[in-house]
């Protein structure tokens, strides 16, 4: 069932007032951390940060997009009737020729993708009726997902959740890493060839599509310069 409750969004009018929203305000907002290299660059350039265009115009489905609209920290329902939301970093609402894509942004440095599942799932009915709920969203199997990062799966999810309620046939997972050591890819492309987005993982490349009922699932891992997103 698509979630269909409406979502009061508060406008940014200054790059700060991300910081009520952020998961532990202030302390999560440090220069050259995720929070802020993120939320500097997609409010500087209003739009597409040049490095993410260059990536999507080198993709016939993504070619010429548009930002049309961006949330910071924009948190989804899971659809499980379980407690607690997955909170995108950014969710990105982009105009692709006469069609929308949804793309659930997650900015990285140096912090992984939260617990292994192997970790976070334990016998909690809960945990296990979640984590159930993720894997059937995804159209995949538990086979194998114990040595992926569970923050990867819910992520995905909420792409999918929300391209499915702005009702855009394409949703997209985008890590967009300001890592000089591309920290945290390994994990994400397991989780890409787990999931069957792709058997071929690059980075700086759109992959996928992976077909559910709903959706054409695409993700990409984004590189940038870290530095250039201080303002």
């Amino acid at each position: 069932m698509i979630d269909r409750t409406p979502r009061l969004n508060v406008p940014m009018l200054n790059l700060c007032d991300v910081i009520p929203h952020l998961g532990r305000g202030s302390s999560h907002w440090r220069k050259g951390y995720s929070a802020h290299a993120l939320a500097s660059k997609w409010f500087r350039h209003n739009g597409l940060p040049p490095a993410v265009r260059a990536v999507f115009d080198g993709h016939p489905r993504f070619q010429g997009a548009e930002l049309v609209d961006a949330i910071l920290e924009r948190k989804t329902d899971l659809r499980d009737g379980v407690r607690g939301s997955s909170q995108t970093d950014l969710l990105a609402i982009l105009g692709v020729g006469h069609g929308l894509v949804v793309a659930a942004v997650e900015g990285k440095v140096d912090e992984p993708f939260g617990p292994l599942v192997s970790k976070w799932l334990t016998s909690d009915p809960h945990r296990q009726s979640r984590f159930s709920g993720l894997v059937k969203a995804l159209g995949a199997t538990r086979c194998g997902t114990p040595m992926l990062r569970y923050q990867l799966f819910h992520r995905t999810v909420s792409a999918i959740y929300e391209a499915e309620r702005y009702r855009a046939p394409v949703a997209l997972l985008l890590v967009h890493s300001f890592s000089a050591r591309q920290s945290g890819y390994t994990d994400f492309a397991a989780f890409v060839e787990a999931i069957g987005v792709t058997d071929d993982p690059h980075p700086n490349k759109i992959l996928g599509p992976k077909c559910l009922a709903e959706v054409e699932l695409y993700s990409a891992w984004i590189t940038d310069d870290v530095a250039t997103s201080l303002i």
